[in-house]
């Protein structure tokens, strides 16, 4: 009996002893900076996880669901290729989101595959109406190819900004779509809602408008010349998103 319980133990930790965390992690303008290299910092330190993070500026969840734009301020990282040294945007032809988890190969039996949506601020506002629907319908596709390769999915949403056609009126209006999106893309599919991180104060504060983010949307721009400031509310806004998903994604 002590031999075959000791068996069972083994066989326990030989099962569990490579589980993984694959996360794919797509974003806009946000995440080419300090918000995003904090989230690949937590990602990196995290134990057994995998990831694939790509920011890419001026994207929408349309951008995400065809590939094939083009931005000038793009960065990304992997576990495979973490960041080394100073880090620096790019331009270059974007994926698709589907294509970035294509990309991972196939499935791992003791794999857990997690999506990360980091999107909201390119929505419209001035004219919203007339594109409400079609971006609603935009960003139920992407949840629903979250879906299909994810068995977890989260959203998170824009911080505050200072911009005219930005603020408040602008942000409640996009968070009520993304919440629109998720509760109809959950009921379509017969699968729990995609959570969603409102990003909004208390859990961000817009830096006080300097150099490097004087377009009042940006907290930090990767290159630029250092803020400390906006290096600072970048910083604290990632460590609200870390620490809500470290308390919905426990290690195993």
């Amino acid at each position: 009996m002590k031999l075959q319980a000791l068996f069972l133990t083994l066989l326990a930790i030989a099962s569990s002893a490579h589980a993984l965390d694959r996360f794919v992690v797509i974003s806009d303008s946000h995440g080419v900076g300090q918000f995003g290299m904090s989230l690949v910092q937590w990602l990196s330190d995290r134990d057994d996880t995998a990831y694939e993070f790509y920011a890419s500026g001026g994207t929408a969840p349309v951008n995400w669901l065809n590939g094939g734009w083009k931005s000038d301020r793009v960065w990304m990282a992997s576990s495979v290729t973490p960041p080394n040294g100073p880090q620096h945007c790019t331009a270059t032809v974007g994926p698709s989101f589907a294509a970035l988890w294509n990309k991972q190969g196939p499935r791992a039996d003791d794999e857990r595959r997690i999506s990360l949506i980091v999107q909201g601020t390119n929505l419209h506002y001035v004219n919203a109406q007339q594109y409400k629907r079609a971006e609603i319908s935009q960003m139920k596709k992407l949840i629903q190819v979250a879906y299909a390769q994810s068995e977890l999915c989260y959203w998170i949403g824009p911080p505050e900004m200072k911009k005219k056609n930005y603020t408040g009126p602008a942000e409640a209006l996009w968070v009520k779509m993304i919440r629109t999106a998720i509760s109809e893309a959950a009921a379509e599919s017969a699968r729990a809602p995609c959570e969603f991180f409102d990003s909004r104060p208390p859990n961000s504060h817009f830096p006080a408008i300097s150099s490097t983010h004087q377009d009042q949307v940006h907290y930090h721009w990767m290159g630029s010349i250092r803020d400390d400031a906006g290096i600072k509310a970048a910083g604290d806004w990632a460590f609200m998103v870390t620490s809500w998903l470290e308390s919905k994604i426990p290690l195993r």
